[in-house]
């Protein structure tokens, strides 16, 4: 079993800090020690987004990114090397086929016998001979049938086309600069209908979030904070410091919501990833 990483002894053996950290990458520091720890319960961040930032820190330190991320998430990186096996099905056997025909056959002739034990009693009971002519002209058109070559009722079946299933690959995320890696590493669209947005607390901002109508947060983002908030419909924003803010939806970045220390009651993002101010 390869050895452990400690991200906090390779940083401290650097002589580096982490507020040093944060100025360099701009990653929040508590996204820092929960990499350092292994401990995400508290960060409430998709793990898209903490595995960008893994990687960011990994590259800053000299380490191997992805057995970082490895190392970080270990069930992720199981799935991703399971294969999916969908066994063949074969055609039946010859000796299932005659089997089938054999019953067919059987079943004919005792159809055939039993006609012919009623034509006998027929004659044993003086039967009226008009009656025994119907039944006998009935008795040779069954036998007529019999010998005549039918299609069983029970068709060859053809083995079922091989399906073959890709191998689940991982999300690679895209390529980052060495010397500057970002801070924010961006997701593929939610399925379902589905959007996000990401808010990153430049200073410390009182707000208040619904998700389709629905209270999701209520509380004060602390400065260097980054939440992720989801919806179908929008996103509503109540803000107490609209220039402390920095929105990410999709591929759009907003960075001037309103003035420093202005208060918004009202900003409504919509899954085209655009916003409006609702007075």
């Amino acid at each position: 079993m390869p050895n452990r990483i400690d991200v906090k002894a390779i940083r401290e053996s650097k002589g580096i800090t982490l507020d040093q950290v944060f100025e360099d990458t701009k990653i929040p520091k508590r996204v820092l020690v929960a990499i350092e720890t292994g401990d995400f319960t508290d960060l409430f961040l998709s793990p898209v987004y903490v595995k960008g930032f893994a990687k960011s820190y990994a590259r800053y330190l000299g380490i191997d990114p992805e057995e970082l991320v490895g190392q970080l998430f270990p069930e992720a990186q199981e799935r991703g090397e399971e294969k999916r096996e969908v066994p063949a099905r074969s055609r039946p056997s010859k000796r299932n086929r005659a089997t089938e025909i054999l019953e067919v056959v059987l079943r004919r002739v005792k159809e055939a016998i039993a006609f012919v034990i009623a034509w006998i009693l027929g004659l044993l009971v003086h039967t009226d001979r008009r009656v025994l002519t119907g039944v006998g002209v009935v008795v040779l058109a069954f036998f007529f049938w019999l010998i005549i070559p039918h299609r069983s009722v029970h068709e060859v079946r053809q083995p079922l086309p091989e399906v073959s299933f890709p191998a689940r690959q991982k999300a690679s995320l895209p390529a980052e600069k060495e010397e500057a890696p970002p801070a924010v590493v961006k997701e593929a669209p939610a399925p379902k209908g589905e959007f996000s947005i990401l808010v990153e607390a430049g200073d410390d901002c009182w707000m208040r979030v619904k998700a389709d109508g629905l209270e999701v947060f209520r509380g004060i983002l602390k400065k260097g904070d980054v939440e992720e908030w989801s919806g179908e419909k929008e996103i509503s924003l109540w803000v107490g410091n609209a220039g402390a803010l920095k929105v990410t939806c999709g591929d759009r970045h907003y960075t001037h919501l309103g003035r420093k220390g202005e208060v918004i009651k009202d900003i409504v993002f919509l899954p085209d990833c655009t916003y409006e101010i609702r007075r």
